[in-house]
């Protein structure tokens, strides 16, 4: 297969330019926006520690005022610190909640907003990215690339499973369910003739089958009957991908992404 070294670089660079007008335009600014939400989060706390000094201001007053009640009579200094101790423990709760509340809403405010915007941010880059790999891969196919693709998807329907060959047996033997292979490129008169035989082979009879041509989908080939489907195509891998980078970003901090994780989620693009 012949490579357009040109295209391939020029991809390169366009990606390489991507990644700096994001960073310059769309990460930068986010940040800027997040530090200057911390900040008026930071003063709003600070505002309720205020009020938390003031309610320790008004605890002392009631404890001076308990002081001059001790010079009183015994039943006014039972009744007037038992009202003391009720308003300064009732004001204590009211501040300390309040200020706890407010702590807690400032935080969940400020967690919820860093993920909307990291989330935001992360759909957009990973947007290009699959943007740039599918482009890619589109000019980079050519005839070889489709004879092996249609030879894959041979071996794929040869080495089913029992219960998915079960299941497309049922349904290539079922009146009424039209059988289809749609490609992104002509599959060749040869290559057609082989899989009929192979569904024939399955089916236990002659089985029509429809071939479409579909040129502007992504390089692949789906079978399709009833409600069975086979499928290999560049937009498995794009998905696997695609569900690579969601496992990076929702992993928990410092946490690797290892060569089992990867493979993992290559075997799901390929059994796709």
């Amino acid at each position: 297969m012949l490579i357009d070294w040109f295209t391939v670089i020029a991809q390169l660079i366009n990606f390489l330019i991507l990644i700096y007008l994001l960073k310059r335009f769309l990460y930068k600014p986010i940040l800027n926006a997040i530090d200057a939400r911390e900040l008026r989060i930071a003063n709003e706390l600070d505002d309720a520690k205020k009020k938390q000094e003031q309610a320790d201001v008004e605890k002392q007053q009631y404890q001076d005022l308990n002081d001059q009640l001790l010079k009183s009579k015994a039943t006014l200094l039972t009744q007037a610190q038992t009202e003391a101790n009720q308003a300064k423990e009732q004001m204590l709760n009211e501040a300390r909640d309040a200020y706890q509340k407010l702590q807690d809403q400032y935080k969940l405010a400020l967690m919820n907003e860093h993920k909307q915007l990291t989330g935001t941010l992360r759909r957009k880059v990973e947007t290009e990215i699959l943007e740039t790999i599918r482009k890619t891969l589109a000019d980079l196919a050519d005839q070889s690339l489709e004879s092996q693709m249609t030879t894959v998807f041979s071996t794929k329907l040869r080495q089913l499973n029992d219960s998915d060959r079960a299941t497309l047996r049922t349904a290539l033997q079922s009146k009424g369910h039209d059988l289809s292979i749609q490609s992104s490129y002509p599959v060749p008169s040869k290559e057609q003739q082989e899989l009929s035989e192979i569904l024939v082979n399955m089916a236990g009879k002659n089985v029509p089958v429809l071939f479409k041509t579909v040129p502007d989908a992504l390089p692949g080939i789906i079978l399709k009957v009833g409600g069975f489907k086979l499928s290999w195509s560049v937009e498995n891998y794009l998905q696997a991908l695609h569900e690579l980078l969601d496992h990076i970003v929702e992993a928990p901090e410092n946490t690797p992404v290892t060569h089992k994780t990867i493979n993992a989620v290559i075997d799901v693009g390929q059994n796709n």
